[in-house]
């Protein structure tokens, strides 16, 4: 099994459910020490990388600090205006 780095042009990585059902449909893979249980268990789905992505961008500005330092910027901004 290759790691991303080492696909060839035109190749791409396997989904997880293609490496669980290599593993399910292939002898050798059934009783591999680990690298096919690993590379599944340590998968991360698009649906969480889409939620983890949905988390950071609805905080976007909700922070104190971000507040705070577009309040002074906006503060000083209508001192210098007057």
């Amino acid at each position: 099994m290759k790691t991303v780095g080492e696909l060839d042009d035109g190749e791409r990585p396997l989904t997880v459910g293609e490496i669980a059902s290599y593993r399910a449909n292939s002898k050798s893979a059934a009783f591999d020490s680990g690298n096919l249980i690993n590379a599944i268990s340590n998968s991360v789905s698009s649906a969480d990388v889409f939620k983890s992505i949905s988390d950071i961008v609805d905080k976007i500005g909700s922070t104190e600090t971000e507040s705070e330092i577009i309040g002074k910027k906006s503060g000083n901004k209508i001192t210098e205006g007057l």
